[in-house]
């Protein structure tokens, strides 16, 4: 404990929370350091900002390494420091928006688009549903919303860019903001599938999330859920607030009412067709209401 406060010590800039978290699965405060990595996502962000004479730019601050640590109790693996919404929520903004094109590889909407065409026969053939009122969290630009409708499903999506989603509009009805705020708006036992596709492990709360999630679906409803696999040592960085296994998934999931979690088996390991792939790197599981 006393090498994680010292940690929480250093000056780390306006757009780091440095004070010790508890775990958002059992609420214990006892934690121990499980990696310091170097924070190489941002570096391409950095030379952006370098490369264009900004060098008072709040991404310029974030500290070079970051800290995982483990519950002690549970064995959740989270950040901590965390950077705030407001920034990691700005660069997916921005991403999202092509900023970053010649320093980032860009979102693929037609690469992801073939992707979400398995995943939705993945949702259909788990949930019995082929059509019904489905809302993805994290929509980016609907990619998934666009196959979804397709196929005759009522489309709905949450996503916390304006950019990203005004584009998603054209697929659905997509609500624009925090997450937690926009679910607030929708009416309790309204959607028979729930989507979260590299999604869940930037939020600050899963379960806040996971709980409100459980409350807008239908009895007999499904969740999908696709997370970084803590296991893989992959996909390890700063803006991913949390890594699950299974095991914490299941045991958040079964926290909160949620039953019959399984974990999915797929062959997609890429984000982005230059990705090198992992069997391992996705953790994706299914659960009823």
């Amino acid at each position: 404990m006393n090498k994680i406060k010292s940690l929480f010590k250093l000056i780390v800039g306006n757009d780091i929370e440095y004070k010790v978290r508890k775990c958002d699965l059992c609420d214990s405060k006892s934690q121990k350091v499980f990696k310091v990595k170097p924070s190489e996502e941002w570096a391409p962000v950095k030379n952006y900002y370098r490369d264009k004479g900004l060098l008072n730019d709040d991404f310029l601050k974030i500290p070079d390494t970051f800290t995982l640590v483990k519950c002690a109790n549970c064995g959740l693996v989270y950040t901590s420091p965390r950077l705030k919404d407001s920034i990691v929520n700005r660069f997916y903004n921005e991403y999202l928006g092509g900023k970053y094109k010649e320093y980032i590889h860009e979102y693929d909407s037609e690469f992801r688009e073939q992707v979400f065409k398995e995943y939705m026969e993945i949702i259909e053939s788990n949930s019995g549903f082929d059509t019904g009122n489905i809302l993805d969290i994290g929509c980016a630009k609907g990619s998934l919303l666009k196959v979804a409708k397709e196929r005759g499903w009522k489309t709905y999506g949450i996503e916390v860019s304006a950019l990203a989603g005004g584009d998603a509009e054209q697929h659905g009805v997509i609500l624009i903001g925090d997450v937690l705020e926009q679910l607030e708006r929708f009416e309790k036992e309204n959607f028979d599938v729930v989507s979260m596709i590299d999604t869940l492990e930037h939020l600050k709360s899963p379960r806040a999330t996971l709980q409100k999630i459980y409350s807008v679906m239908k009895n007999g409803g499904l969740v999908y859920i696709e997370v970084p696999n803590v296991e893989a040592g992959l996909d390890e960085m700063s803006r991913h607030f949390y890594l699950f296994s299974f095991e914490t998934m299941e045991k958040m999931l079964s926290s909160i009412g949620f039953n019959k979690v399984e974990q999915i088996e797929s062959k997609i390991n890429q984000y982005n067709p230059i990705d090198v792939g992992d069997d391992r790197r996705f953790l994706r599981v299914v659960a009823r209401k």
